[in-house]
């Protein structure tokens, strides 16, 4: 938690008795939001409340859950045009992965949703193109088993990584608990008070062969979004020659330049503010390693913030992002990966959860722009604020890119990293609330894209 005096930033540090009191959350008229939280050191109780636009950005704080308002109105953000990419009329002289040789894959989708989303010609060919390359294609035959068909075929097939290819729609994510019973029990009201009440979007579940939702091979998914030059570019996105690195972390976040040091390449990390869309400029963002460690929102996906001394100053959009861009990248946002317009814990069994566009998403945006993997959060993220910086976000983001420059493969890189972090649970942490938050960052991270 951070509080403002004078003008300046002051950290707060928590020892493990007084770890977590999340803020609360409430609904005020005229479309605003109250989020208040209380701490005690002492004997005395402090306690903050900001009221914010209910649509607002989430601050990826520690320990407190994110929660930010928008860049200041007073503020206007440039969003430049976004250069139109290069379109694909069909798949005609392509190749899976623009031909590089790829481990034993399993590539799962509806094809009669897929369809409907982006046309039965166009499902065709992804469909040939993926067992011209000689992988695997299982095509669900019974939606509401298809957990079922999926698990049975990566035992079957002996396969090594896992593709659904398609968004929510069609193969549907599930939403897990990133608490057992116990745990939940445990902490009680303070598990409602997280963004999004330890509840995400996971698709692990399709290669948890053991029940500890938890996959046993590496998993991606290529969302359509209603788009088949989406599908068709991260069918057949290229790996990036050259190692050249770019990132932009929130000024807040000192721990991000012990991780940018992992990316190969020069680039220095940018930190905002000062960094802007403006000084960023349009179409400039076209490097092969990335790393975002700034704010995201559950409502706004189409931009990242940063701070200005507390208050959000936004870094990045998607008129940011290059036509081209062969990259993998990873982010620290909060809802970075979110592909969809409603978080887990909102959703209902049976219900339609819109998908978002393109345009309005900066992972959609890489995927169309060629990435081969964007990993990400579906849920709010946790980033430790004391140093060493070993517990909460701060191992997972060091490991995925330790893991990166030995494999490869974003997705294998995450499932390893996963594993990692796994062993390190609870990071030192030593309240339930804080063994609450090492779960949640354990499950919802994600890897969209081709993976490999």
């Amino acid at each position: 938690m951070t509080f403002s005096s004078g003008g300046r930033r002051r950290q707060h540090c928590f020892s493990p008795a007084n770890e977590l009191v999340l803020g609360s959350k409430g609904t005020l008229p005229n479309g605003m939001s109250e989020f208040a939280a209380t701490l005690e050191m002492g004997g005395a109780v402090l306690s903050l409340r900001l009221t914010v636009p209910a649509s607002s950005a989430a601050l990826s704080s520690v320990p407190t859950r994110s929660a930010t308002s928008r860049p200041s109105s007073d503020r206007k953000t440039q969003v430049f045009p976004t250069p139109p990419a290069a379109p694909i009329p069909s798949l005609a002289g392509r190749t899976l992965a623009d031909g590089r040789k790829l481990p034993k894959l399993l590539f799962v989708t509806d094809s009669t949703r897929l369809a409907a989303n982006i046309g039965k010609d166009e499902t065709n060919q992804a469909l040939t193109l993926i067992r011209s390359a000689g992988q695997s294609v299982l095509e669900i035959q019974d939606a509401d088993k298809h957990i079922d068909e999926i698990q049975k075929e990566v035992t079957r097939s002996s396969c090594e990584g896992l593709v659904l290819l398609g968004g929510y729609d069609v193969l549907p994510s599930q939403r897990l608990d990133a608490l057992d019973p116990d745990l939940r029990r445990a902490i009680g009201s303070e598990a409602g008070r997280d963004a999004d009440n330890f509840i995400v979007w996971s698709d692990e579940v399709y290669g948890d062969l053991n029940g500890d939702s938890l996959a046993e091979i590496p998993i991606s998914r290529i969302p359509d979004s209603k788009s088949s030059r989406l599908v068709f570019t991260s069918l057949t996105a290229k790996n990036g020659s050259g190692d050249t690195r770019f990132g932009i972390r929130n000024e807040a976040r000192k721990f991000a330049d012990g991780i940018y040091t992992l990316l190969k390449g020069n680039g220095n990390l940018l930190i905002s503010r000062p960094t802007s869309p403006e000084l960023v400029g349009p179409a400039k963002v076209l490097e092969t390693g990335i790393y975002f460690m700034l704010h995201g929102s559950d409502g706004d996906g189409s931009r990242f913030w940063g701070e200005e001394d507390g208050s959000m100053f936004e870094a990045v959009n998607v008129s940011n992002l290059g036509a081209v861009l062969p990259s993998v990248v990873f982010t620290g946002c909060c809802w970075g990966a979110l592909t969809v317009d409603k978080i887990a814990s909102r959703s209902r069994a049976g219900e339609a959860i819109p998908v978002r566009t393109v345009e309005s998403s900066m992972a959609l945006t890489f995927l169309l722009a060629g990435a081969r993997g964007f990993v990400g959060c579906t849920g709010s993220h946790y980033s430790p604020l004391q140093a060493p910086f070993q517990f909460y976000g701060g191992p997972m983001h060091a490991s995925f890119w330790k893991r990166y420059n030995g494999s490869g493969s974003p997705a294998s890189a995450l499932h390893l990293a996963k594993k990692d972090f796994l062993d390190g649970i609870p990071h030192n942490r030593t309240t339930d609330v804080g063994h609450a938050i090492e779960l949640k960052i354990l499950r919802e991270y994600t890897c969209l894209g081709l993976g490999w």
